[in-house]
């Protein structure tokens, strides 16, 4: 059974609704309005994972290359195709 647009509105409504409240506790800039009305900041925040691309927020693989995950990965690899190699 798949989920329905209703189901995908009510998600984005969802998240929406968390960014507007995290806004809610943080004082405003001077100079500049308030975050909470600007609803093409709000849906923006709520769409992406990551707010910016800086290397705090931003993908670890540009900026530390790969994981420590995927290097213990690669690491298997290669002593499984040395361990096939002997035999």
């Amino acid at each position: 059974m798949s989920r329905g647009k209703a189901y995908t509105r009510a998600q984005e409504d969802r998240a929406k609704a968390r960014i507007k409240e995290q806004i809610r506790h943080h004082p405003p800039i001077e100079g500049l309005p308030p975050l909470h009305l600007d609803e093409e900041w709000v849906g923006k925040q709520a769409s992406t994972r990551a707010k910016c691309s800086c290397w705090m927020c931003g993908n670890p693989r540009k900026v530390w290359g790969s994981t420590h995950k995927e290097q213990l990965a690669e690491l298997d690899e290669k002593e499984q195709l040395t361990a096939l190699k002997e035999v």
